[in-house]
């Protein structure tokens, strides 16, 4: 008897299912569970061609519009103590000139694109989100000015 390999045999398998009553699956299920030793559910998937095609996923959402930009975006967010998305947008304009004296001349579409970003997009990032914003899921701009707590040293 030829070997067949396993597809060639499951579609024999698929074939003979469709075509049998209640009975008969039961008996091709228990047969192809011992052959094989899958569970009676993944066999009934399985010869009912149901299991989920192996390959890549589609990543949901739109292409990452921002991602030439991710480098600098992460320097000015450490060096300026991890700022959540809404006081980062503020804070840029004031870190890009120092940016560009340490690190080099940004592109200029690096520019536009840091000109534009907006605190949702930088906010939906968790690496560029504050401790603070992670666990309440907010960040409190309204009310009083946000203030630095400074320390004084005492001569």
């Amino acid at each position: 008897m030829k070997q067949l390999s396993f597809e060639a045999h499951l579609q024999r398998l698929r074939a003979r299912y469709a075509r049998r009553g209640k009975q008969g699956k039961s008996r091709l299920l228990t047969e192809c569970c011992e052959q094989y030793g899958y569970s009676r559910k993944h066999a009934i998937k399985l010869l009912l061609d149901r299991l989920p095609k192996p390959g890549r996923r589609h990543r949901a959402g739109a292409p990452p519009r921002y991602e030439p930009i991710r480098e600098v975006i992460e320097r000015i967010w450490g060096a300026a103590e991890q700022l959540c998305g809404k006081r980062l947008v503020v804070a840029l304009p004031l870190w890009l000139p120092h940016y560009g004296k340490r690190f080099g001349r940004l592109l200029p579409s690096q520019q536009s694109l840091l000109v534009e970003v907006s605190a949702a997009s930088l906010a939906g990032a968790s690496q560029w989100s504050s401790p603070a914003t992670l666990s309440s899921g907010r960040c409190s701009t309204r009310g009083t000015p946000w203030r630095i707590a400074r320390t004084r040293s005492f001569a």
